[in-house]
């Protein structure tokens, strides 16, 4: 059940928070770009998600040392406080457009493998954890 109708950051801040519930991920990041619409407040089915992420798009795990972040990530780092780390490899979840279409704003990968589609991650994801709120 979806307390409040979706759109624009919500549906991105959605999608980041299953990227991130990928097992060993320690950032995230969904292009402000590939939100196709709102999800409506009330009960939720899997067809209202298929929708939502209608791209089929698949999510990607990018390894980056954190000199090599890009800017979206370390702006993405630095809204939660945290301090980057030269040194430290950061385990990313993105998308596939993102992988390959705006691989400058990410940063320079050591290891880049594909993992399941977004939209099941992002079913999982609710399923375990629910809406937030």
């Amino acid at each position: 059940h979806n307390p409040t109708r979706l759109a624009g950051e919500g549906v991105r801040a959605l999608f980041e928070r299953a990227l991130l519930d990928q097992p060993e991920v320690d950032l995230a990041w969904f292009p402000p770009e590939s939100v196709v619409g709102p999800l409506r407040a009330g009960p939720i089915r899997t067809g209202d998600l298929y929708v939502l992420e209608s791209w089929q798009d698949e999510v990607v795990h990018l390894t980056l040392r954190g000199a090599a972040l890009g800017p979206v990530l370390r702006a993405a780092r630095a809204a939660r406080g945290e301090v980057l780390e030269p040194e430290r490899l950061y385990r990313v979840a993105t998308t596939g457009f993102a992988a390959r279409e705006r691989r400058a704003e990410l940063g320079r990968a050591e290891e880049q493998r594909t993992g399941p589609k977004l939209r099941e991650c992002a079913i999982e994801h609710l399923e375990r954890r629910g809406f937030p709120g």
